[in-house]
């Protein structure tokens, strides 16, 4: 077999209804010797990393046939994880990194091809890293279909039903988040009751096997419903919420841009553009500033997270009144604020 690693292109289309998108994840050639764009492999337990390549095989078509003819298979390019270590804890991973995802359903044919210490193969999902993401998956060794999550590298007792699953034969697998409940799905079918779970609300997605399985993945698709961000959220809930603010701006760095500039404003156009001196110092040591521009009244100020830490800085514009001083705009300002920060968990949750 050659050795070709892919490149994942990742393409948008739109399904029922505006806010609804949905992604899909096709398998190119790429160059060898290349992690696929976009993606990473990974590792969690212990044991060799993972070793994931196009292969071809017979697959699924991608859509029903007009006229009842063509065959319901044809020679396809698929993910392959190849690696055969027979470590028992060792399970390699191949993560999207792109987007991370909040309601979605994320959907897979998986084929178990080998392995002889195990045989399996499945999803990862609200992945925030190897050490912590939810994972469901087959196994045509033991026959059964589980649920598990990994927190802090240790994973749970997994969850499921026993039920023959044929290896070297492709299926479908995919599970449907909604809010902290999850369902899980097999060929169609729901195959166990939904599992309500409060340890991750969003994250990453991605592919899995365990010990020395081979297994294939072909036709990987989420569907999603747009994610607003919390910082974006709270502009626009803010500046509904109180009449005399004329502007709004929330100042942070986030894990594609680690130089501080503006995550969300009331003007779009400011978004993306780097913060000010002293937004800056904001940021940096919690100072906060007054100046005002004719009628209006501008205070930067932190916004802290539920441990106290500062985590933006937000700029209000605020209409002003006669006879207002320095200290009230910035007690004015305060207030707001404070209504803000009671949704604020951490820094990530608010930009990402």
């Amino acid at each position: 077999m050659s050795r070709i690693l892919p490149v994942l292109l990742i393409c948008f289309g739109y399904a029922c209804g505006a806010a609804e998108r949905e992604r899909v994840i096709e398998i190119k050639p790429g160059d060898d010797g290349k992690t696929p764009v976009g993606f990473r492999s990974a590792l969690t337990g212990v044991g060799k990393p993972g070793r994931w390549e196009v292969a071809l095989d017979e697959a699924p078509t991608a859509f029903p046939s007009v006229t009842g003819n063509a065959p319901p298979t044809s020679q396809q390019r698929v993910l392959a994880q190849l690696a055969s270590d027979p470590t028992s804890e060792h399970y390699p991973l191949l993560i999207a990194d792109s987007e991370s995802f909040g309601d979605f359903t994320f959907t897979a044919k998986v084929k178990v091809v080998s392995g002889t210490v195990e045989q399996m193969g499945g999803l990862v999902f609200r992945l925030q890293d190897e050490k912590n993401y939810y994972a469901i998956r087959i196994n045509t060794l033991n026959g059964n279909f589980r649920f598990y999550k990994v927190v802090g590298g240790e994973r749970t007792a997994p969850v499921g039903p026993e039920l023959p699953i044929a290896r070297g034969v492709w299926h479908e697998i995919a599970v449907t988040c909604k809010g902290n409940q999850m369902q899980f799905f097999l060929d169609g079918r729901e195959i166990m009751p939904a599992i309500t779970d409060t340890s991750f609300s969003v994250g990453r997605v991605g592919f899995f096997t365990k010990a020395d399985s081979v297994s294939y993945f072909t036709g990987a698709r989420v569907s999603f419903t747009q994610r607003e961000k919390l910082a974006e959220f709270l502009v626009r809930d803010t500046l509904q919420h109180h009449d005399r603010l004329k502007g709004l701006k929330i100042i942070s760095t986030t894990s594609t841009n680690t130089a501080a500039h503006v995550v969300a404003a009331s003007n779009p156009a400011d978004i993306g553009k780097p913060a000010a001196d002293e937004q800056k110092r904001c940021l940096q040591d919690g100072s906060v500033f007054y100046y005002k521009d004719g009628k209006i009244a501008l205070v930067t100020m932190p916004l802290h997270d539920r441990n106290g830490d500062v985590v933006a800085a937000v700029q209000l514009a605020m209409e002003s009144f006669p006879g207002q001083t320095q200290n009230n705009a910035v007690g004015r300002a305060l207030l707001v604020v404070r209504e803000m920060e009671t949704r604020v968990p951490a820094q990530k949750e608010l930009v990402e």
